[in-house]
């Protein structure tokens, strides 16, 4: 008859929730928790193996999560199976409802596959729970939700609807957590499943270390069921490598050999018994092994075999060796993308380094693959799809030469999906895509192919990426151009497209900022961009912003009489711009009006409470810093005066101790009406230097309005010179530094105007400079009509207006219409006028006013044309410009002109 075996702790294969057989991992689960109370982060993914613990760590999370804190929900998406979206959704939420002890049952409206329905829930889960708890959705086997196809007839398959909810509750239910558990490595989850977890904290799940590993063993003894002797531990440890299925599975065997007789004591454990049991444990873990064995894609299939069979459990096999191994056997893996796969398993600790090359983690592993996975098997189930693919590349070749690049990138897509690893595939693809414009998914491509190939796909991949950069930029998204150019310069550093995108985008990016007034974003994207002359400005801009904000602290202290505040944001000022004399200055005066306040708060007390001479002292220094302040000359007065009250008697016999009070009533009386006199000051300062030495004279800060009265000088000075934006940047500090008054707000609001309207006038004087010099009058008249009235502008324009309208009327005097043009002369003649009443001198100005007269009046007959002739000629001679000589030849020209046409004038 078999003793029955006594509870132990080994239950390989299963989740554990409870503390007792949970070994190990206790790191992980503080940082879990730590980073599940930070509020904006909601989701994290556990990724590891199978059978490595992600489910037990979870149900863990679950136990020890403090309750206080939060609300942990289990769900295994594994249990979807082949259900609709509708039923899957209704589940989490049933979970959801259930664990936050809502009445049931769960809302009607709730059970539906859309936002509405968790938005529902989580409302009253969320009041429920209060503000200090948190929900946390512990979600199991994301990973198999991609190889659940849909049910027949029921559309599309679950992980088409359930993912993508899942990714906008991650998204936008902050307060909602996350804690995702995949098997394997991401890279093999679908773009959905990728997208989803896209933003979430990274963490693997790998083996147990050496001490957690020893602990689970050892627990078999705290249980009174086996006493493992040292040497069988260690190789327990050996064969399992801390992998915690295989130490529950090694201990479970042993536990049942050991009380298959009848034993009536506890076991002890010998490696013999050890050795025994992991022969035993290959047939049994089949199930097992055969589980994670189907996580590993064709290639790392073919890897595990071939270091499975070419090293042992001392040693390992070298990269060079296994590629040799491989090719033997028809497996064509380049040499980049097998030291790749290795360095993958490496990090999943599928495999591990001995000896100087690769051999399996797990003892045990490594067995069973030896023992039911041969090389042949390998070959078998990677043969049928490697022939295919290359057909499939060979017709896409064809299409490609013959035009038909869709037809061709079909049939790469179909060629690639039956071999990843078809590196030229993939390359003909990447470049067939670049020519369609398809740079996203280009570099996609590519990508992949440069992680197997790095020297072939290189320079397509730049390509790639110097194209989705330049797509990306001209569509507004900065974020994947820049990516793109980060990228590209990491392939090639000195890429200066890639390098002249990224500064672009990033100087845009500061320009921006800088006129939002962000000066943090602004100097980060500059530093970025490496423009140190841009970053020095905005350091500058940021430190003299910093200053001003001290400075305005200050000066409220100062207005509200803080002068503890005022004299420490002084001190700050000073340490920072030890140039600046305005915070010295300042300092100063904060200091000053310290001591005068002190002192005058000092004296009244001690007046107060009787101390005379301590009011004295205090009372003088008071004086003597500020004689105007307050009362304070009236209280010295009073205390250097006789005492309150009627005097007492003075006996004779006190004849020296009343003439002291005599004094002393003296010269209370003679400081008094020093006092009274205006030269207290004297007499205060001869007290005070008796009690404390004299600090030297301290210089005021000028008054606000004194400073913006010189800004705005400034300010005038700059219109002077027609800088119009200087102009406008001083009118606006003078108002910064005076806000409150009312004629600096004035001067400076009307110097902003002026500034405005000048620079305005100046755009339309520009135009109508233009529209003169190329002949087109009309347009000219048109914009000189927009020089604002009073602008200098105006005055600049007119000998160019006049010489417009001269044009205008000799037009309409060769069209004989003169009454026309002699209205336009004469206002000619106006304007020219007032440029040499100017500028007597201006030779323009005259050769205009001589033209004009020609045109126009020279032409008119009988005596009349001859005189207007004439006076036109004086105003010109009274110019300075021509004298009697200059009169008459220009007469006599009139005359000859007169009588070629045929007419006849009087002198």
């Amino acid at each position: 008859m078999h003793r029955l075996i006594p509870p132990q702790p080994f239950v390989p294969g299963r989740a554990i929730s409870g503390h007792r057989a949970f070994f190990g991992r206790q790191d992980m689960l503080r940082r879990i928790e730590s980073e599940l109370h930070m509020p904006g982060q909601n989701l994290l993914v556990l990724v590891g193996e199978r059978l490595v613990g992600k489910t037990s760590l979870l149900l863990q999370l679950g136990r020890t999560l403090p309750a206080t804190d939060f609300l942990p929900i289990y769900y295994d998406l594994a249990v979807c199976g082949q259900q609709s979206a509708h039923h899957a959704v209704a589940s989490m939420l049933r979970a959801l409802w259930e664990a936050a002890e809502l009445p049931p049952p769960l809302p009607q409206d709730a059970e539906a596959e859309d936002e509405l329905a968790w938005q529902h829930v989580l409302a009253e889960v969320y009041q429920r729970l209060g503000q200090a708890r948190r929900p946390v959705l512990l979600l199991d086997h994301l990973d198999q939700l991609d190889a659940v196809d849909a049910p027949l007839g029921a559309g599309l398959p679950l992980r088409a609807t359930l993912v993508p909810l899942l990714r906008r509750l991650v998204e936008r239910e902050l307060r909602l957590a996350f804690v995702f558990a995949v098997g394997a490595d991401l890279e093999t989850l679908s773009p959905d499943s990728k997208s989803l977890l896209k933003g979430g904290r990274i963490h693997r799940i790998g083996l147990l270390d050496e001490g957690s590993a020893r602990a689970l063993v050892q627990s078999a003894r705290q249980e009174g069921v086996l006493v493992f002797k040292d040497e069988a531990i260690e190789r327990v440890l050996g064969l399992t490598a801390g992998h915690p299925y295989f130490i529950q599975l090694l201990g479970q065997l042993l536990c049942e050999e050991a009380y298959a007789g009848q034993a009536h004591i506890i076991q002890k454990v010998e490696v013999a018994a050890v050795e025994h049991a992991a022969r035993r444990a290959l047939e049994v873990a089949e199930g097992a092994c055969s589980w994670i064995w189907a996580a590993f894609g064709p290639g790392e299939r073919a890897v595990l075999t071939a270091v499975a069979h070419n090293s042992d459990e001392h040693s390992g096999v070298s990269a060079s060796a296994l590629g040799e191994s491989l090719q033997r056997r028809g497996v064509r893996i380049p040499e980049s993308e097998l030291e790749s796969m290795l360095a993958a398993l490496t990090r999943r600790q599928v495999l591990c380094e001995r000896g100087g090359g690769y051999a399996c983690s797990v003892e045990l592993f490594r067995r069973w693959v030896v023992e039911r996975r041969p090389p042949v098997a390998i070959l078998e189930e990677l043969n049928p799809s490697i022939p295919l693919a290359e057909r499939l590349y060979r017709l896409s070749q064809d299409l490609a030469q013959s035009g038909d690049h869709e037809g061709a990138m079909v049939l790469l897509r179909q060629s690639l999906r039956q071999d990843p690893t078809h590196l030229a595939a993939r390359l003909l693809l990447g470049s067939l895509l670049l020519a369609a414009g398809q740079a996203g998914e280009a570099v996609d491509v590519l990508e992949e192919a440069y992680q197997r190939e790095p020297v072939e796909a290189r320079e397509l991949l730049l390509r790639a990426l110097r194209l989705w950069a330049e797509d990306r930029d001209q569509a507004g998204d900065d974020v994947q151009a820049l990516a793109a150019c980060r990228r590209a310069l990491e392939l090639a550093p000195d890429d200066p497209e890639a390098r002249a995108r990224s500064r672009a985008i990033w100087l845009k990016r500061g320009e921006e900022a800088l006129r939002a007034e962000d000066l943090d974003r602004a100097l980060a994207a500059f530093r970025e961009a490496g423009d140190e002359e841009r970053v020095a400005a905005v350091q500058q801009r940021q430190r003299r912003r910093a200053l001003e904000r001290i400075a305005s602290e200050a000066q409220q202290h100062l207005w509200q009489e803080q002068w503890q505040q005022a004299i420490q944001c002084y001190e700050r000022l000073v340490a920072d711009d030890p140039q600046e004399p305005r915070w010295k200055e300042a300092l100063a005066r904060a200091r000053l009006e310290y001591d005068v306040n002190r002192l005058y708060a000092e004296g009244s007390d001690a007046l107060a409470r009787g101390d005379r001479a301590a009011a004295l002292r205090a009372l003088a220094g008071v004086v003597y810093l500020r004689p105007e302040h307050k009362d304070a000359a009236s209280l010295l007065a009073h205390a250097a005066g006789p005492p309150p009250g009627p005097m007492p008697p003075v006996p004779r016999t006190a004849a020296r101790s009343r003439g002291r009070r005599l004094s002393g009533l003296l010269l209370g009386v003679g400081l008094t009406l020093l006092l009274g006199a205006g030269v207290g000051a004297v007499a205060a300062r001869r007290l005070y230097t008796t009690t404390r030495p004299v600090p030297a004279p301290i210089a005021v800060p000028e008054d606000p309005e004194a400073v913006a009265a010189r800004v705005l000088l400034e300010a005038d000075v700059a219109l002077a010179g027609r800088r119009w934006d200087e102009a406008r940047r001083r009118a606006a500090h003078a108002l910064e530094v005076a806000p409150h008054s009312a004629i600096v707000r004035r001067v400076a609001e009307a110097i902003q105007a002026r500034a405005a309207r000048e620079q305005q006038a100046e755009s339309a004087y520009a135009a109508f400079l233009q529209a003169a010099n190329q002949g087109d009058p009309a347009a000219a008249l048109d914009r000189y009509r927009a020089i604002p009235d009073g602008s200098i502008y105006r005055e600049l324009a007119q000998p160019t207006r006049a010489t417009v309208l001269r044009a205008f009327a000799a037009d309409w005097v060769a069209r004989a219409e003169k009454d026309r043009a002699r209205t336009l002369c004469s206002e000619v003649q106006d304007w020219i006028g007032q440029v040499l009443a100017h500028d007597p001198a201006h030779a323009d100005a005259h050769e205009a006013l001589i033209n004009t007269c020609r045109e126009v009046t020279g032409r008119r007959s009988g005596a009349a044309g001859l005189e207007d002739a004439q006076r036109n000629s004086t105003r010109l001679d009274k110019s300075g410009r021509f004298g009697k000589t200059g009169r008459a030849d220009r007469t006599e020209r009139l005359e000859q002109e007169e009588r070629t046409e045929g007419r006849s004038h009087p002198r």
